[in-house]
């Protein structure tokens, strides 16, 4: 399931779901996650045209939201960018919200973020009852810091948290590494 603001990246999520064969597993949503009650009455409507009976909840929630607070960063000139990029329209705790709210007891939260917001991220998890149990952190190079990490979380999971090796993008300049060769081959 995939939720997006802008309509250019909505149509963009649309047509990679239809490229990829998956229209019949993943439904993408022109909403605003800020809409999160309105967002699980169409989930429940779009179910009923599909024949599935569900209360609205889903499985799996991926997301990928804006990493800057409103204060911070570098502002672009380009809206839509500005949009994706900054907590302009929602923030941190929109998404995860919005997540809590349709995934269904046990369900899986997936998200990438910026190391530097791990403290927010996991408060903010912890108060929408999703438990974090996986963080993979995310470099460019083998020997940089890593930068951003990607999390699961599940709602209403038990505590107990695994901190997965460090996944590299590149294995020299401009050249991916094996295992992102591999996670792109899938």
């Amino acid at each position: 399931m995939g939720v997006e603001l802008q309509k250019s990246s909505y149509a963009c999520a649309v047509r990679n779901v239809e490229i990829n064969g998956l229209l019949d597993r993943i439904d993408i949503f022109n909403t605003d996650v800020c809409e999160s009650g309105a967002l699980k009455a169409e989930i429940i409507e779009r179910n009923k045209r599909k024949g599935i009976l569900r209360d609205g909840h889903v499985d799996v929630v991926v997301s990928n939201p804006p990493y800057i607070q409103v204060a911070d960063g570098m502002r672009s000139d380009n809206l839509e960018k500005m949009i994706a990029r900054h907590e302009l329209k929602a923030t941190l705790g929109d998404f995860v919200n919005c997540a809590a709210m349709i995934l269904k007891p046990k369900g899986d939260f997936y998200m990438d973020h910026r190391l530097t917001r791990m403290a927010d991220i996991f408060c903010t998890l912890r108060e929408h009852s999703l438990e974090p149990k996986e963080l993979r952190p995310i470099s460019s190079y083998k020997e940089t810091a890593p930068n951003i990490m990607l999390i699961h979380a599940v709602k209403n999971g038990g505590n107990g948290l695994k901190i997965l090796k460090n996944m590299c993008i590149y294995k020299e300049k401009g050249i991916y590494s094996d295992e992102i060769i591999d996670i792109y081959e899938r």
